[in-house]
């Protein structure tokens, strides 16, 4: 739901798109049915997909905003583009093949709500199967680097560093 004029909403969900319809159609189901007590809007950048997915969203979210590429410019770049017109006190950037549960943007919201010292946050991300899927590591020194070029070692590939 987009909020028109200068009114700010709480969170700008911006979502690149390339030849993901089916995706795209199961993450935005999914962020319909688990997002609730907070305003947001969808920017949805299609990459000239050419897959029906700009047609899905004009016949089926009418009120999202959708920009269409004439070419495919990259994550990056689309990004800018929709960082440009964003109205949210908060912007997230989605993959298509993500799902959402339980209300999750809303407690994003919340925790940058109470923690402004925060700078960014990002979600837990969960396998299918409910595993948790690991999503980042510690900042990367001249040891990490060095112990890359060696992850055929298992004791490397499967270290915190």
């Amino acid at each position: 739901m987009r909020k028109v004029g200068n009114n700010k909403c709480d969170i700008s969900i911006v979502i690149i798109s390339w030849r993901m319809k089916s995706m795209l159609s199961e993450l935005l189901k999914s962020i319909k049915a688990n997002t609730n007590g907070i305003s947001y809007e969808l920017i949805i950048v299609d990459n000239n997909s050419q897959d029906g997915t700009s047609e899905m969203i004009e016949a089926e979210y009418q009120d999202a905003i959708l920009i269409k590429n004439s070419e495919n410019l990259g994550v990056a770049p689309a990004r800018n583009q929709a960082f440009k017109i964003a109205k949210g006190r908060y912007i997230i950037t989605l993959d298509a093949d993500m799902l959402f549960i339980d209300n999750s943007l809303m407690k994003l919201v919340e925790f940058m709500d109470k923690t402004p010292e925060a700078g960014l946050c990002g979600a837990k991300l969960i396998f299918p199967d409910g595993r948790v899927q690991p999503s980042g590591r510690r900042f990367p020194t001249v040891l990490s680097f060095i112990l890359r070029r060696l992850d055929f070692i298992a004791f490397v590939r499967y270290s915190k560093t």
